[in-house]
């Protein structure tokens, strides 16, 4: 299995592309660092929206849950949101032309998610079964260590854009407008506060150690296994 690079928004976020040694995970619009993502992780409608078009022309499978939170987008009237949380489905009708060639991995973030609605409506059942996370991810770094370690078995990671003392590296600053925070200062490009951070990483080293797994920050790497690794 090959070692799972997670791309967050941080200071020590970088530019990566998969290889024949490493697989890449983003987290939100920091697929900005990684265009062509093994995996894209998304968890929230205005992030999604915040990207733009034309950043998933190369990405192959997007991982969200069921029901993404839409309130931020519904409050800032970037996308015809109804409610304060969209069901995927609903991703096609809001991003028409953006999502087609994807395909969508999914998890429910409450198990009475599986029982609502859409869910129903679209499996057919009254209990649509879809797997849960081990605990609740606490963010959508969180989330891909989770999804990546209990589903897909990865288990090295390498975390970058995952920072102690908060922040963000400054392309993500104002969701890179040109007028930076003037220009755009939604909750997709607003650093947490930073006492948040240290629990944040806390939670993905507990998700990776469940299964055997590790968890190291890219600022610890030294230079030969960063060359070996190639990135």
């Amino acid at each position: 299995m090959k070692t799972m690079v997670v791309v967050a928004k941080g200071p020590s976020s970088f530019e990566v592309t998969p290889n024949d040694k490493v697989d890449v995970a983003t987290i939100n619009n920091a697929i900005w660092m990684c265009p062509n993502p093994t995996y894209a992780f998304f968890n929230d409608v205005q992030s999604i929206w915040l990207t733009k078009k034309e950043w998933f022309n190369d990405v192959k499978t997007m991982v969200v849950p069921t029901y993404l939170n839409s309130r931020w987008a519904r409050e800032d009237k970037e996308v015809d949101c109804e409610s304060d949380e969209t069901h995927f489905f609903g991703l096609a009708k809001m991003f028409p032309g953006w999502l087609e060639d994807i395909d969508f991995h999914v998890y429910a973030l409450r198990a009475e998610d599986n029982i609502r609605q859409e869910e129903r409506e679209r499996t057919g059942l009254e209990n649509s079964g879809v797997e849960s996370l081990d605990e609740w991810p606490g963010s959508t770094g969180g989330t891909a260590v989770s999804y990546c370690s209990k589903f897909f078995g990865y288990r090295d990671f390498i975390l970058a854009g995952f920072d102690a003392g908060g922040g963000y590296h400054p392309k993500f600053i104002g969701g890179d407008h040109p007028a930076g925070e003037k220009g755009f200062n939604g909750q997709g490009t607003a650093p947490q506060p930073s006492h948040l951070y240290p629990n944040n990483w806390n939670i993905t080293v507990r998700f990776a150690e469940r299964y055997g797994g590790r968890v190291r920050h890219i600022n610890t790497i030294d230079k030969e296994e960063l060359l070996e690794l190639g990135i």
